[in-house]
């Protein structure tokens, strides 16, 4: 029983040790971040990730939802011409817990989302505040990705976009190969 005890107290010691650690690191990134505020165009929850870390507002209606790599490449060969047309529920064949939505052929995974009312209301605010003068794309290659959407990734026409791999990727620098993944895809 003292033992148990113990072991909370050391856990919540080494979880606070690591907020402490994190509160540091974050500030260090806000520091030494400055300019313009982007948009940061994401196929899964890694843009809202870093727009939180670094303390930015979210100006991307891709904030806490994920699309399917093709999806994603669509979107972002045509970011306009998606966020000029109104989102809809998803009425298709695939099922999940929490909301899908549709815009256009797209399909939207609201996974942090309790309706697809909130996850209309926070894709229009976002869209809203879009600043397509300075966007960022970032996109990771799981789930499907292939040598297919790779060429058209490596073509989109932003100066700002990494793709993180889990495997190396030669001549391209749009590529961050991620060591330590490679059994991952």
């Amino acid at each position: 029983m003292i033992q148990n005890y113990i072991n909370k107290i050391k856990n919540r010691l080494w979880l606070a040790k690591w907020n402490r650690q994190h509160i540091v690191v974050q500030n260090d990134y806000r520091e030494r971040y400055c300019g313009e505020q982007p948009t940061i165009i994401s196929h899964n929850c890694i843009g809202g990730v870093l727009s939180h870390e670094l303390g930015l507002r979210f100006l991307s209606p891709t904030v806490n939802l994920f699309m399917v790599n093709e999806d994603f490449i669509k979107f972002c060969e045509n970011i306009e011409y998606y966020l000029s047309l109104e989102i809809m529920p998803y009425d298709g064949p695939i099922k999940r817990e929490y909301p899908l939505g549709r815009c256009g052929d797209l399909v939207l995974f609201f996974v942090h989302y309790d309706s697809f009312e909130e996850a209309k209301q926070k894709w229009n605010e976002r869209k809203e505040r879009v600043n397509m003068s300075n966007i960022y794309i970032i996109a990771t290659d799981r789930d499907g990705f292939n040598a297919d959407l790779l060429e058209r990734f490596k073509k989109l026409p932003y100066r700002n976009k990494k793709l993180f791999s889990h495997l190396p990727i030669e001549n391209t620098e749009d590529v961050v190969y991620i060591k330590g993944y490679e059994n991952y895809s």
